[in-house]
């Protein structure tokens, strides 16, 4: 069986000691395609390197994370679109809106997401949504700008029953991460009320 690990930051600093392992376990386990979601300007070099090495089964994304959206998220853009031009990418990603922790940069975030949206559409790509304390917010803008071609993963969906069935009715799948492990999240309840043939890992 083919696995495939929608997302994971593995060209991160952090995972340097043994990356090389962690590759080679997760091939004995059959996980054969690892998609590489983007953060900013700041982690291409290493993505794009972890692709090389591994040409058969990395796949990066492009596109720049909401907590990576500042004052000078323009210039950050300018440089995802270079990329986006320059290369072929699976998806544009990650994209989206946090506000648990800042709500600083909202409007910074909300116009970083609709550019990043429209490009994922006029090059028929995938959007991959990094959405915190901002579902309803996410689910509207979809909702205005929905398109045939508008398709992606919600990454690391922890909201309701309800938000989940308007993120499957607007064409997306629901990523689900290790919060479904967390016994307060109540995640394990929600995802019984959802179809599983929409469900990521």
């Amino acid at each position: 069986m083919l696995l495939v690990d929608t997302h994971a930051h593995l060209y991160a600093e952090q995972f340097a000691k043994d990356r090389d392992e962690m590759m080679a376990r997760a091939l004995a386990q059959d996980v054969r395609r690892i998609c590489l979601p983007n953060i900013d300007q700041h982690s291409i070099e290493g993505m794009l390197a972890l692709e090389a090495a591994y040409p058969e089964h990395c796949f990066p994304m492009m596109g720049l994370h909401p907590c990576s959206v500042r004052e000078n998220y323009e210039e950050e853009l300018a440089v995802v679109r270079q990329w986006l031009d320059r290369r072929s990418f699976c998806a544009v990603g990650e994209i989206g809106i946090d506000l648990y922790w800042d709500q600083t940069f909202f409007e910074q975030q909300k116009a970083a997401f609709i550019t990043q949206l429209e490009w994922a559409l006029a090059l028929d790509l995938p959007i991959v949504i990094h959405s915190r304390a901002a579902t309803d917010i996410i689910i509207d803008l979809l909702r205005e700008r929905r398109r045939e071609k508008l398709r992606g993963i919600f990454h690391c969906f922890g909201g309701t029953v309800a938000q989940g069935q308007a993120i499957i009715d607007l064409g997306f799948y629901l990523g689900i991460g290790g919060v479904l492990t967390f016994k307060k999240a109540g995640l394990d309840q929600t995802l019984r009320d959802l179809p599983v043939q929409r469900l990521v890992l």
